[in-house]
């Protein structure tokens, strides 16, 4: 009998210290959109109205001002973001990079240890579970790579929320993975016309895959305009209105995918009892020659991210400090096992982000041809090395004053008057950037299987 009451007290101690009261533990919903800028969010001060629904919802949520991701693609983004380590320790930098290793433990393993019901409903294929491993920890884990889906269909999201429904009687982690406005551009037939004077034959009257086709003729047309020499440029400025402004229909596409999320929670009475975190994996280019995509450049439009994380208690705020995708990594674990969670003031959040926060972030692109160093106002850009013909081999060397140009336009590397400042960048690159990316200039390898890979993907 003593022994039986031993075992017993053991396990409510155990219970105890899992569940910290089980009755009290907050779920965690995590709602991540694909190749979302924040600066086309109104939100983020974006002057069309592309994120209606987002907007409403980030009223009564923390906003992060200054998140990025160490690397603008979407696989090495959810690696760094769900376990915490860099590149130099995971080896992700590419979406065809392969399975994580798995000493490498996930948050959804972390939180399935703690007691965590851990389901997913991704769309995109570059987060498919054989390629990547990073379903390690779920207990349940479906992609979607359906074009009705990609397109905008909301039929994918209530296998989600039949898990939800079904796991939500202990504490969850659900994570939700909205593709759009990833290319190709496809918003839902109303929400076409609302910011586009005209198509130019990239999606009207034609399926999901021509428009594939179409717009990646259209962004060769565009890719490094000055160097193939175009001519035209009211025609130039034409093909890039039509690109952009199918990019801000898309957002919108997004937008209303997740307020059927949204809707959802709140119907279910989730949002009392949860943490919401929103989470772009990365942006997308339209800038510098307009290179119109990702993964190859480190410039603001591809690697500052939208953030927001919403509590039961509504409090709300502006977060201006300095983190990347490890940070937001820590700081969502640490909300989740905070004895106060669910009452934390915007004082206790920003005290809880500090500690996270970073004074510099290195980021590389996903071919590492490119590192750098961002920090609150400058950005230094170095060229680890170059391909054959690659229109992006422009500098060697970079440096952005980001208080006097937002959009990186104007390389200040040979203005003497911030020659301290490059210098220190230079020699903390020097010092720092390979303790945080795994590979030397003499060891990258971008091999044909790998390129071969991409393409399958869609990249």
């Amino acid at each position: 009998m003593a022994i039986i009451m031993f075992l017993f007290i053991i396990y409510f101690l155990y219970q105890k210290i899992i569940f910290n009261n089980k009755a009290g533990n907050l779920n965690l919903i995590l709602i991540s959109v694909d190749t979302l800028r924040p600066d086309h969010m109104g939100v983020y001060g974006y002057n069309k109205n592309t994120t209606p629904n987002i907007d409403k919802w980030a009223k009564d949520a923390f906003v992060f001002t200054n998140a990025y991701t160490i690397i603008p693609l979407t696989y090495p983004s959810f690696t760094a973001l769900m376990t915490g380590r860099y590149p130099i320790e995971t080896k992700i930098i590419d979406n065809a990079d392969g399975p994580m290793q798995n000493n490498i433990k996930t948050l959804a393993e972390n939180l399935k240890k703690k007691g965590y019901a851990t389901g997913a409903s991704v769309t995109n294929m570059a987060l498919d579970s054989e390629l990547t491993n990073i379903n390690r920890g779920f207990d349940y884990y479906e992609v979607n790579e359906d074009e009705k889906e990609v397109m905008g269909s909301l039929d994918y999201l209530d296998n989600g929320f039949n898990w939800i429904r079904d796991n939500k009687q202990v504490p969850f982690f659900f994570w939700l993975h909205i593709k759009a406005p990833h290319r190709p551009y496809y918003p839902r037939t109303q929400l076409r016309n609302i910011f586009s004077k005209s198509y130019k034959n990239t999606i009207e009257g034609i399926n999901f895959s021509e428009a594939r086709s179409r717009q990646d003729e259209l962004v060769k047309k565009i890719k490094c305009y000055k160097q193939d020499g175009i001519k035209d440029e009211k025609y130039l400025e034409e093909l890039i209105d039509t690109y952009t402004r199918l990019y801000d229909e898309d957002i919108l596409n997004g937008d209303y995918i997740f307020k059927h999320i949204i809707d959802y929670i709140n119907k279910s009475g989730l949002n009392k009892n949860s943490i919401i975190v929103f989470y772009g994996d990365h942006g997308e280019s339209m800038d510098h020659d307009y290179y119109f995509s990702h993964g190859r450049v480190i410039y603001n439009s591809s690697v500052k991210i939208p953030l927001m994380i919403k509590l039961p208690n509504n409090e709300n705020g502006v977060i201006d400090y300095l983190i990347d995708n490890t940070s937001i990594h820590n700081i969502i674990s640490n909300l989740l096992f905070n004895t106060n969670r669910a009452h934390l003031s915007l004082k206790d959040i920003d005290s809880l982000v500090k500690r996270y926060s970073k004074d510099e972030i290195y980021i590389m692109d996903n071919a590492a041809t490119k590192g750098g160093i961002v920090n609150k106002r400058y950005k230094y850009i170095k060229t680890l090395r170059t391909f054959k013909d690659d229109c992006l081999n422009k500098y060697s060397e970079e440096f952005y004053d980001l208080s006097l140009d937002k959009a990186e336009n104007t390389n200040l590397i040979s203005q003497i008057k911030y020659k301290e400042i490059i210098d220190k960048l230079r020699e903390d690159f020097k010092t720092n950037f390979f303790k945080y990316f795994p590979m030397k200039e003499k060891d990258i390898n971008n091999s044909q299987d790998k390129i071969d890979k991409l393409k399958s993907l869609g990249y």
